[in-house]
């Protein structure tokens, strides 16, 4: 596979009832062109019931972690149901088959994660991994260096990784999920002027696309 051209692309679950998404999301790509995308859909309201339920019935990190994760299986049909010329893909041979015909793969990861994210490394089952984290380790078992995060808010004014964290713009693990980023992009996609910004990798540090 050339994963010297991919660019995963997190679409925030909160997006899923924005009326433009579809154009929006084309219009944030196209920004990105010619490069190959892969989408991850964050489990937005799924996601939520899901946490609500895990406060009332106390499941074991494992289990709520494993549930979290289907949620994102359920918005990538959800997206796949808008977006005209996608595909919801479940690993490496599906994203190819989908670049080769043209179609945009949007990632239901459950596989991919259970087949090729294990050992000591493996994202923790916690609260604290969000599809943001997720994107940024399938970006880095893909090998892609790009990663596009998608929100319905603007970064803090200074982007830097603490800021993020502490402001809940990502979750509390993703300055290590994106240690092998070359670079990390955000966008407001509520906001129709909004300009993609960088975010800084490590402190400090703003590299370009």
């Amino acid at each position: 596979m050339n994963t010297r051209e991919i660019v995963v692309v997190k679409l925030g679950g909160s997006l899923l009832d924005l009326r433009e998404l579809p154009e929006r999301l084309a219009a944030a790509l196209a920004w990105l062109f010619p490069r190959r995308h892969l989408v991850i859909v964050g489990g937005g309201g799924a996601a939520d019931v899901i946490r609500r339920l895990d406060h009332v019935h106390q499941w074991t990190k494992d289990a709520s972690h494993a549930l979290a994760i289907r949620s994102l299986d359920l918005t990538a049909s959800i997206l796949a149901s808008l977006v005209t010329g996608s595909i919801v893909v479940e690993d490496r041979a599906g994203c190819l088959a989908a670049w080769e015909s043209g179609r945009l793969p949007i990632l239901a990861p459950r596989r991919l994660l259970e087949t090729e994210d294990r050992g000591a490394d493996a994202l923790p089952s916690s609260w604290d991994v969000t599809t943001d984290s997720i994107a940024a380790r399938v970006a880095r078992i893909l090998g892609a260096r790009t990663l596009l995060l998608l929100k319905s808010v603007d970064p803090p004014r200074d982007r830097k990784m603490q800021s993020l964290v502490d402001s809940g713009f990502v979750d509390a693990f993703f300055p290590i999920a994106a240690e092998s980023l070359a670079s990390v992009w955000t966008i407001n996609l509520r906001d129709d002027r909004s300009q993609p910004h960088p975010i800084a990798v490590e402190a400090g540090d703003e590299r370009g696309l």
